[in-house]
């Protein structure tokens, strides 16, 4: 990364990252570990100029492969679209999705080649049993810390835990949040509108009463959003045909793509199928597809941290 601006130089920090999610602390630990770089931005035009400083942009997404700057946002910031046009509001919030996406996949591709790496359940060291059994309780193969795991949990472990493309995040995300424009997004980092029964939420304001008292799950910060939506796909029966579809394009060498998965959520939304074409259409016509194959940028992580009129309520 090239020197900063003399305009960052005074508030560049290096400091390390603390979660405490127990659900996602083992996904997100690595990340939480990162040097980091904290920039902070008050409007869509600073947030724009950061994302130019750091060569982040839509056209680089058209080249084969293409690599993203490794960032990510505190929290999600409310005035998102008040002061831009909507094609930029949309640039804004792609821009600031991709990273997302490709950060919690790099974690989740951690934890299968370290699966895959494994052997014998049945023989295996106090370390990696130990990892094991976390990973298949997080993925809700097993119910307690002390069943049984053998080879038909690793075989179910092994199609579960795999990637999410990037496109079919960003296209969600957009739908979901309205391009982050929700008062769920700004106030609780929820991107992707999971529900709760806990008190860790926020109550909808035309709650439908026949279901409970369910609520939007809050998350500290963005990427714990884009990492439960993932966990959630990955893990819900709900999403079966999702990874019996991944699972077909593994074993056929296969590209694992966006458009391919999108059409398997018609339970993801009321919608149904109108839901899936919309998916579809945000992905193409926002040339999403070539980030299922990006890769983040070596080096530190840089924060990008929302303040003034930007910051949470």
């Amino acid at each position: 990364m090239t020197s900063p601006s003399p305009r960052r130089r005074g508030i560049i920090i290096v400091a390390v990252l603390f979660v405490g999610l127990a659900l996602l602390g083992l996904m997100l630990g690595r990340f939480a570990a990162l040097q980091r770089e904290v920039i902070p931005v008050s409007s869509a035009a600073e947030t724009m100029m950061v994302f130019d400083e750091l060569g982040s942009s839509r056209d680089a997404w058209a080249e084969i492969y293409p690599v993203v700057p490794r960032m990510g946002l505190t929290h999600w910031p409310e005035g998102w679209s008040d002061e831009i046009d909507v094609e930029t509001k949309k640039t804004l919030f792609l821009m600031a999705m991709a990273p997302l996406a490709l950060r919690a996949n790099e974690t989740i591709i951690e934890d299968r080649e370290r699966l895959l790496s494994l052997r014998d359940p049945q023989d295996l060291g106090t370390r990696d049993a130990r990892w094991l059994s976390e990973l298949a309780l997080r993925y809700k193969v097993i119910s307690s810390e002390n069943a049984e795991i053998g080879p038909d949990e690793i075989a179910r472990l092994k199609r579960l835990v795999d990637v999410i493309p990037a496109s079919l995040v960003l296209a969600q995300a957009a739908i979901e949040s309205g391009w982050g424009t929700s008062r769920f997004a700004t106030e609780a980092n929820a991107l992707f509108g999971q529900w709760t029964w806990e008190d860790d939420g926020m109550v909808p304001s035309e709650q439908r009463g026949e279901l409970g008292d369910y609520r939007i799950k809050s998350f500290p910060t963005p990427l714990y959003s884009v990492a439960a939506y993932m966990l959630n796909l990955n893990s819900h029966a709900a999403y079966s045909g999702l990874r019996d579809r991944r699972g077909g394009l593994r074993e056929a060498g296969q590209t694992v793509s966006g458009l391919e998965l999108a059409a398997t959520l018609t339970a993801y939304s009321e919608r149904g199928q109108a839901y899936v074409d919309e998916l579809s259409g945000l992905i193409n016509g926002n040339g999403l597809s070539n980030l299922d194959e990006a890769d983040l940028s070596r080096g530190g992580l840089v924060v990008i941290k929302p303040f003034g009129a930007w910051a949470q309520p």
